[in-house]
């Protein structure tokens, strides 16, 4: 049986993909409801992260059923989509965050790097161990 901290991580970092993505999916759908022309780049970064959404829940799943496709997918889809969300805030930063300040840019900029990394980070050492498990038993 893998850690209890392994699946605890993993189920740490689906809520996190849900409580960082919920707010800024709000935001950019406001936006784009409040202007008169569909902006792609927030449109690509809502798609993104539906899919970081639906992929969480099968995070979610794989990690309490110790499931390693479901953890697969998620490495994947999180490695595709976030790249991405990580394109359109470097987007934001060249051309929406002139007036606001650089330093908030880049502020978001590390903390999305950060967030990312947690993403692949912690799923991966959990399908790791229960790969390694598998092949002990």
């Amino acid at each position: 049986m893998c850690e209890l901290n392994d699946r605890f991580y993993c189920l740490l970092v689906a809520v996190m993909a849900y409580v960082v993505g919920i707010p800024q999916c709000i935001y950019k759908g406001y936006i784009l409801a409040a202007k008169s022309h569909w902006n792609i780049w927030y449109i690509i970064f809502l798609v993104a992260w539906i899919m970081i959404f639906l992929a969480a829940i099968l995070l979610i799943v794989g990690s309490l059923t110790d499931k390693r496709p479901m953890l697969l997918t998620w490495l994947i889809v999180v490695l595709i989509f976030a790249v991405l969300v990580m394109i359109v805030k470097i987007w934001e930063l060249v051309f929406v965050w002139k007036e606001w300040g650089i330093i908030l840019g880049i502020v978001s900029i590390v903390f999305y790097i950060a967030l990312i990394f947690c993403f692949l980070y912690y799923p991966y050492v959990y399908q790791r161990n229960l790969k390694s498990e598998q092949n002990y038993y």
